[in-house]
């Protein structure tokens, strides 16, 4: 076994061999750190006191201390182990070590000095070798040569001279570390001032933001307040609209502007977008508040003219509701007039007359409109209400027809046609005494629901109602709301086959109004619908539901010659797909 002795102060070493089995029992089982009295070694090292500091075994693997064997293990080291390193980051592998006691496989032991004996030993204590490499600390080399603060270090550092391979002489010295600098303490102060500022700034921005927060938390305090006040509000106006025995009585939406605003609004912007292109809007229960009007003449003003009609009270005074008609400003009718007619008690309907708009410069057609609301069938007695609803219509019937005499064309025309309108709220649905009498004869009026519905062959004939349009103040959802039409001519006297022939007035009903065909010449109603009012996405649970009707009504060329009875005269059930004038027997 070799032994390689060495003293930390001379800096010299020395390894010698002992093949002396009896000599090395004296080391086996012995541990690393462990003190050896040097008289085992050898005569010469009597007096020294030696430590084991490691060993290699005869294949080269190194000895460890904490590894209680006297043989090899294979343990799983990781970055930070003695006798391993790390290849990639994170990465362990098991290697084969040594234990730390000393065994026979040891080839090579380590031993240090720690207490030198009387006699020297050649190569070991009877010489020194001079460190080559002072130190590199501020501090070290302040202790080294006894220097205080305020003695330069820089002088003192150890170096070295020499000629390097180009024979020039060089001097090298190490770089002193922790050296206290004017620059080192300007970076240091920098550091400082930036840590002093970050703090300052965290303050700021946290006294910031728990400002912020305290906004927030204050208008959702707020608003919390003004939701609990409405509320409280609200619950009040209800006890107090309470009666005696403690029931709450009907509130109209009108009492209370946040109840119709949203209301009033959406439904003027529905009117403004979805009938924008819509020759005449009928209204009913029209408002004359002034802020409601103002919703409405924002929204539609642009797009339409308005007028409307108060009803009376009953008192000798008008109500603050009533009808209102909006006819478009660059549509295919101009506004002529308006007025009303009593058709009950605190009831009206309102005769609009508006006349057609020609290009060419010939006379426009006139167009007279009854916008209706019909009373309330209120009467337990449902005889008795087909009754009164029938007079009102007969009423409406006089007014209308008092209208359409007051405003014909001059006879010097071929021809004289207007187009009469009699729509709203019936109260009663097409099997009701109103609409019989409007389809019956002599007035023969169409329904345009019941003649759509005949188009599409989807009845067997009969009135027809188009649907819910009506949801009442009792929440019946009933089809009370009507539009019919009739086309009323006067002809001049014409020429058939070269012979002079008057004007027809036959008073018979024909079969081809069943189908909307109004005259011979393809006037008819084209289709009606209903539609519900939404606003942001929820049905408006309002009173009428809008119905429209879009009706076709060419004009008479000034030169065509035709027999007035040929449309007047067909009885029998017509094919929906040919023209009225065309089926003769």
């Amino acid at each position: 076994m070799k032994i390689n002795i060495a003293v930390p102060s001379t800096g010299l070493q020395k390894v010698i061999e002992i093949d002396d089995e009896k000599r090395l029992q004296n080391l086996y089982e012995r541990r690393m750190a462990q003190e050896i009295d040097g008289a085992v070694l050898g005569e010469e090292f009597a007096g020294y006191v030696l430590r084991i500091t490691g060993g290699n075994d005869k294949q080269g693997f190194p000895m460890r201390q904490g590894i209680l064997c006297n043989h090899r293990v294979r343990l799983l080291m990781h970055k930070g182990h003695k006798g391993y390193r790390q290849r990639r980051a994170g990465e362990r592998k098991r290697k084969s070590i040594r234990g730390c006691i000393v065994s026979h496989d040891i080839a090579v032991l380590n031993l240090c000095v720690v207490k030198a004996g009387d006699n020297p030993i050649a190569g070991l204590t009877d010489d020194s070798v001079p460190r080559r490499l002072g130190p590199k600390r501020a501090n070290k080399i302040r202790a080294l040569f006894n220097l205080t603060r305020d003695d330069d270090v820089r002088k003192y550092v150890i170096s070295r001279t020499f000629t390097n391979k180009k024979g020039k002489t060089v001097r090298k010295a190490p770089k002193i570390q922790r050296l206290v600098t004017p620059l080192v303490l300007q970076r240091k102060r920098a550091r400082k001032a930036a840590k002093l500022a970050s703090v300052l700034r965290n303050k700021e921005e946290t006294a910031a933001y728990k400002k912020v927060c305290a906004q927030r938390l204050a208008e959702q305090k707020e608003a919390r307040r003004s939701l609990i006040s409405k509320r409280r509000s609200t619950r009040k106006s209800a006890k107090l609209a309470a009666d005696v025995d403690g029931q709450p009585k009907d509130r109209r939406e009108s009492e209370y502007e946040h109840w119709w605003r949203p209301r009033a609004q959406g439904v003027a912007e529905y009117i403004a977008e979805k009938f924008a292109s819509s020759d005449l809007i009928l209204l009913q229960e029209w408002w004359f508040d002034d802020k409601f009007t103002t919703i409405f003449d924002k929204a539609t003003s642009h797009l339409f003219e308005r007028i409307a009609e108060r009803r009376p009270d009953g008192s000798g005074g008008m109500r603050d509701d009533g009808m209102c008609c909006l006819v478009r400003k660059k549509g295919a009718l101009e506004l002529v007039k308006s007025g009303r007619v009593l058709t009950g008690p605190q009831r009206i309907a309102q005769i609009v007359q508006c006349r057609e708009r020609c290009k060419n410069g010939s006379a426009g057609r006139n167009v007279f409109i009854a916008n209706s609301h019909l009373s309330f069938p209120g009467d337990d007695d449902a005889r008795i209400n087909d009754k009164r609803q029938a007079i009102e219509a007969g009423i409406i019937l006089e007014a209308l027809t008092k209208a359409s005499h007051e405003y014909e064309l001059d006879t010097t025309i071929s021809e004289h046609e207007a187009l009469e309108i009699i729509c709203g709220d019936f109260n009663s649905n097409s099997c009701g005494g109103a609409a019989s009498l409007l389809e019956s004869s002599p007035y023969n009026f169409v329904n345009c629901a019941s003649a759509t519905a005949q188009q599409m062959l989807t009845n067997v004939g009969g009135p027809v109602n188009i649907g819910v349009t009506h949801c009442d103040h009792l929440g019946n959802k009933v089809s009370v709301d009507h539009i019919f039409l009739r086309l009323k001519r006067r002809l001049a006297q014409t020429s058939i086959n070269g012979k002079a022939k008057s004007s027809s007035t036959k008073k018979e009903r024909c079969a081809a109004l069943a189908f909307g065909y109004l005259d011979e010449k393809g006037s008819r109603i084209v289709n009606v619908k209903r539609d519900d009012i939404l606003i942001e996405g929820k049905t408006v649970l309002s009173d009428h539901r809008p119905v429209t009707a879009e009706i076709l009504w060419p004009r008479v060329i000034a030169n065509e010659t035709f027999d007035s009875d040929l449309y007047i005269n067909v009885t029998m059930p017509l094919d929906p797909l040919e023209p009225a004038w065309g089926i003769v027997e």
